[in-house]
This record gives C-alpha cells, structure tokens and sequence, in this order.
C-alpha cells in the first residue's frame, strides 16, 4: 500500500504528472460544464404530429346505398369510391389501420364508436359475422379492408384454415 502511495506521489510530483492531471481535471469539467449548459439552455425539438379533420358537411363523405357494389356516378370503382377524402395540399400522408376486428365484438364496436371516419378498418376474414360489421362501418363512413390468409412457404405442414388464399 505505501508503494502505490510513493509511486502516486511520485507521479504527481513530476511536472509532466502534473500537467496530465490538470489537464485530465479540466476536461472532465469542461464537458460536466457542457453537459450542463446543453441540460438548462437546451431545447428539445420534437416532431409534432397532428391531425386535422374539417368537420364540415361538404366533406364528409356520404354512406353508400348498398354494400355490395358500388359504382359513383361518374364511373369510380369501388376501391376509389369508398376511400375516404384526403386532403391533396398535405405535405405527408399517412394511413392508420386498425386491424383484427370483427372476432372480438367488444373490441369491433368501440372501434366503430370511437375511432374517426378517416381510419380505415380491417376485419377478420374468420370473422362469423363479418358482413354485420363492414355493414354497420359502411354507416360510420370507414374505409373498409378485408384480411385475407396467405399460402404460407410451408404449406400443408402449417394450414392457417379454409379462408386461406392459395397459389393454386
């Protein structure tokens, strides 16, 4: 122990240890200093999402008539016709899914009580009554997606069930 205490003192006794341990205390001021400053005069910048949605009546959209098929007026295929508005000056879009509805109904119906008419929603295609669903979202002005099981690499091994879309 009084080795390392000689050996210490001796260290510091040269200019040269001197030197490094002020040199050494200083740069662990100078970036305490930093951290510091950096911790009191910083600012943050966060990216801020909003979402505006004009609740006007010209722009919302009006529920089809029928769910079945539906044509607009001048032509547009079901997929254009049910999407709903977006806004074309937008500088970032950005479409929300919520998916697996349709196998829980509690879930499925707060959906449909809470969520915005610009939120799309993806029903399950083993849903019992799936076509209640995308019925009573039809009336809440969603876009409507349905999720369909793909052939999977290892198909028949894993058989995700008879709704599944196959390659052949």
């Amino acid at each position: 122990m009084a080795a390392a205490a000689d050996l210490a003192e001796g260290l510091l006794a040269s200019k040269a240890g001197r030197a490094l341990a002020f040199a050494a205390s200083f740069s662990i001021c100078l970036l305490a200093a930093g951290m510091l400053a950096i911790t009191l005069l910083g600012h943050v910048h966060r990216p801020t999402i909003v979402l505006d949605q004009p609740e006007t009546a010209e722009n919302t959209p009006k529920p089809p008539t029928s769910i079945d098929y539906y044509i607009s007026d001048d032509g547009r295929k079901p997929m254009t016709g049910y999407a709903a508005p977006a806004d074309i000056r937008a500088k970032f879009k950005i479409a929300i899914v919520v998916s697996g509805l349709g196998l829980s109904s509690t879930a499925s119906k707060a959906a449909l009580d809470s969520l915005p008419a610009a939120v799309t929603l993806a029903f399950e295609a083993y849903a019992g009554d799936v076509g209640q669903w995308v019925a009573e979202a039809r009336q809440h002005v969603h876009e409507i997606l349905l999720k369909i099981p793909m052939e999977p690499f290892d198909f028949p091994d894993s058989d995700p069930g008879p709704h599944t879309l196959r390659a052949g």
